[in-house]
């Protein structure tokens, strides 16, 4: 009978915990300016703290499946590829224009998305 009971009382206690909410526990959470940071978990719960954050980053924290956070990745180094090819081209454009005395607005208005560079700013 005492094997009973214990059984009982096992199986009440199992399923209390199968009831039970289960959350990822997250504490002062930050990343540095232009970051990119990855708090997740592919197979159970965790927990972090004093992660922090600063402007122009991206943080991911939780749970998700193997091939979804594989995809995150994916997506966000085609994010940062067109980043920093924008960047690469505007400084770019800069430079030309300094070197061809024309103002950044003026070189900008003449060459928008879709229009081919000439060999100077100012035509």
């Amino acid at each position: 009978m005492d094997s009973m009971k214990q059984c009982l009382a096992i199986c009440a206690q199992a399923s209390a915990q199968a009831e039970s909410a289960r959350t990822n526990v997250f504490e002062d959470v930050s990343a540095a300016q232009g970051a990119h940071q990855v708090v997740a978990s592919t197979t159970d719960l965790i927990a972090a703290k004093r992660v922090t954050t600063a402007a122009g980053s991206t943080q991911w924290l939780g749970q998700c499946s193997n091939a979804t956070l594989q995809q995150f990745s994916r997506d966000r180094s085609r994010v940062a590829v067109k980043e920093a090819l924008k960047e690469a081209v505007d400084e770019a454009v800069k430079a030309a224009v300094e070197l061809r005395g024309a103002t950044v607005k003026e070189c900008q208005d003449r060459h928008r998305k879709g229009k081919r560079l000439s060999s100077e700013c100012s035509e």
